[in-house]
């Protein structure tokens, strides 16, 4: 049976009884003096194999903004406008189906019981607005459960991912 594209991810996304949201993050420049934030869409980061598309609908995006927004407003920082902002915001999303076997066996051939999970991944990029190089990111990914409830399971997953974002420095 295929979930509708928003169920799937953002339901792979929270932790459910069976299952753990696998989250990390890299700093890859600094966050000193940035006090403001505002979001944008950067083409190009994008996870590796996992599909967006249909997935990356206006309704997921507006619940992934607003888990984002109270978090950075939460650590002190401020939204403002596109050309002004300190740091810039963007995130992919997408999903993928593993096949999971007896044993972890590979290839085309199985012997045993296989079935199929679905995983949902999300990741966070903070950029230098001039430069647009990622100074932040943070990521994770999970298995989906079609009975989980999607805004808890999005702010859940944006608020793990967050947890080691620094709050705003002087």
């Amino acid at each position: 049976m295929r979930w509708s594209g928003c169920l799937t991810l953002l339901v792979a996304l929270g932790c459910g009884s069976a299952s753990a949201l696998n989250t990390q993050h890299e700093a890859m420049g600094t966050l000193t003096g940035r006090a403001t934030y505002a979001f944008s869409n950067t083409p190009g980061l994008q996870e590796q194999g996992f599909t967006t598309g249909h997935l990356f609908n206006p309704i997921m995006q507006r619940r992934i903004r607003d888990a984002l927004s109270k978090e950075l407003e939460a650590r002190g920082y401020v939204p403002g406008p596109a050309e002004s902002a300190s740091m810039l915001v963007t995130f992919s999303a997408g999903s993928r189906q593993d096949v999971v076997t007896q044993g972890y066996q590979k290839g085309p051939i199985v012997h045993g019981t296989a079935y199929t999970i679905d995983r949902g991944a999300l990741v966070l990029h903070f950029l230098d607005p001039q430069s647009k190089a990622v100074i932040w990111r943070g990521w994770g990914d999970g298995v989906m459960k079609a009975d989980d409830d999607l805004d808890q399971k999005v702010r859940a997953a944006v608020h793990q991912i967050m947890v080691p974002f620094p709050a705003k420095t002087s």
